[in-house]
């Protein structure tokens, strides 16, 4: 994933094996990130007040052996 807020705090949710999420800062640059467990895959960006995120690249590929 590839990207950058302009102006604003974006979060990144990401669900989480246990049926939870994860939660951390949008990239504002460049991140990897590798997510198990899951049948499905869903990310959201979102903000607390009005905000804009450039999303540069998003790219999804199965782990080997997956």
């Amino acid at each position: 994933m590839d990207g950058v807020s302009e102006a604003s705090t974006v979060t990144l949710r990401v669900p989480a094996a246990d049926g939870g999420f994860l939660y951390a800062s949008a990239p504002q640059s460049r991140m990897a990130f590798t997510v198990s467990g899951l049948e499905t895959l869903s990310l959201l960006l979102y903000a607390d007040s009005p905000a804009r995120y450039l999303l540069k690249n998003l790219r999804v590929t199965p782990c080997p052996g997956a």
